[in-house]
Formats: C-alpha cells, sequence, structure tokens
C-alpha cells in the first residue's frame, strides 16, 4: 500500500485471503446424475466440465483474478476449480465468479456476485 499526499490509499494487489474466503461459499452437488455449482441462489450445471467418473467434493477459487473497469466500480472475474479426489488440484477449471467491488465513503463492498459454467 501507498499512501499519497493527499491521504490516497493505493494497493496493487488484492490479498488472497479475500478470495480464499470465497471457496467456502462455492459448493458442489449432484442431482439425478447431474452435477451443479452453487454460490448463494446461483446455480450453473457443470456436469459437462467433469472428466469421466469423477465426483467432486467442492470448488477452490483465488489463483486466476481479473479486473476490469466497470463505470463507477471494478469488474472482478475469477476462475474456480473442481476438488476432489480423482481431481488434480487446479486442472479441472468449472466456472468463473463475477463480483464488482465499489468503494463508497471509504468503505470497499464485493457484491452483484454471479457465476458462470466456463467454456472450452
Amino acid at each position: 500500500m501507498e499512501r499519497s499526499a493527499d491521504g490516497a490509499l493505493t494497493g496493487y494487489t488484492l490479498p488472497c485471503a479475500a478470495w480464499e474466503a470465497l471457496s467456502p461459499l462455492l459448493r458442489v452437488e449432484e442431482n439425478g446424475g447431474r452435477w451443479y455449482a452453487m454460490l448463494g441462489r446461483e446455480l450453473v450445471d457443470i456436469t459437462d466440465r467433469l472428466p469421466e467418473d469423477a465426483e467432486p467434493e467442492g470448488l477452490r477459487c483465488g489463483d486466476y483474478i481479473h479486473f476490469a473497469p466497470a463505470g463507477g466500480a471494478v469488474a472482478v472475474m475469477a476462475d474456480a476449480w473442481l476438488d476432489g479426489e480423482d481431481l488434480p488440484p487446479t486442472v479441472c477449471y468449472a466456472v468463473d465468479v463475477q463480483a464488482e467491488i465499489t468503494c463508497r465513503d471509504g468503505a470497499f463492498t464485493v457484491q452483484a456476485f454471479h457465476l458462470n459454467v466456463l467454456k472450452d
């Protein structure tokens, strides 16, 4: 972090803890032979992203994070991979998580989460 002469703080990295805290909120569930990734009320079918006979135990994210300006906010996209005994770490990417970071009165808010299935 750097502090400018006017007192503004500028950071050039986002703490990993911000995205590591997101991983426990991501879930995978099987229903009727189909697998779904979930984040809050968001639900996407990830069956086609799974290797044959794999049974994921969860999703993890935090390694790849992308930022882009979005009006008065910053759009954030983070890829998430499938976690499980038969799945090598960081190999089976299945979804991306999108959110928006806004700053108001000196407080940062991460909001507007959305879950998408990754395309090949």
